[in-house]
């Protein structure tokens, strides 16, 4: 989970880990590749709002370093087709709106490890 909001890294990490998975907590952009170049992961929350670099930009990089194999989600306040729009364009693979609901992750998820070939 990347955002640079403590609150809203909690929300989804509390989601996520009631849901039996496992999380890591990135504050920014830089630090996410940090940690993605030192591990992979199956799923990544990426906001897309943050200072410094964007979440559009840490996920151009990390598609650069990475390829498509890791499934990006990114996570925007702004609820119109144009951020939606800008998240697909940076390479993301779907979208969620804060506030979040566990509605939203459930079915996220559970899409992405469905089409997973090797769920």
């Amino acid at each position: 989970m990347v955002d640079d909001l403590p609150a809203n890294r909690r929300l989804l990490v509390r989601i996520l880990q009631r849901r039996g998975h496992e999380t890591v907590e990135a504050v920014d952009g830089p630090s996410a590749l940090e940690q993605l170049a030192a591990d992979p992961f199956d799923l990544v929350f990426m906001d897309m709002l943050m200072p410094g670099m964007t979440g559009a930009e840490a996920t151009r990089h990390a598609r650069a370093a990475h390829g498509t194999r890791m499934p990006i989600i990114g996570v925007t306040g702004l609820a119109d087709e144009d951020a939606r729009a800008a998240c697909l364009e940076a390479g993301m693979d779907a979208v969620v709106t804060k506030p979040v609901s566990v509605a939203q992750i459930d079915l996220l998820v559970d899409e992405i490890v469905t089409a997973r070939p090797d769920a």
